[in-house]
């Protein structure tokens, strides 16, 4: 059997190619002798993907989230600089009210 070491990697490609490309499913286009596969990658997804701020993460990225935002300062090259909040930025402040940070 094949190994697939990120199955967040292809549920994003599925996503995309479901959502962009003309050709039909993804699904239709995989080899049958791999179906196995594909439904286990979906129930993993299924299983560890959560909605957290209206998108969806690792079941683990709620927590990491919160203590990321707790840090207020940053160490780049020895040089230590205060965090900034997402909407605060320049260039960010559009938008920061409509949808929340990508990197999030």
């Amino acid at each position: 059997m094949h190994q697939v070491n990120n199955p967040e990697l292809f549920e994003l490609l599925t996503r995309f190619h479901d959502q962009h490309m003309d050709f039909g499913p993804l699904h239709d286009r995989i080899d049958p002798e791999l179906w196995s596969m594909e439904a286990h990658l979906f129930e993993f997804v299924e299983r560890e993907f959560v909605t957290y701020n209206g998108a969806e993460v690792l079941r683990s990225w709620p927590a990491e989230i919160v203590k990321a935002q707790a840090e207020t300062k940053i160490v780049l090259h020895g040089e230590e600089y205060d965090v900034l909040p997402y909407g605060v930025e320049p260039g960010w402040e559009l938008g920061a009210d409509r949808h929340p940070c990508g990197d999030c």
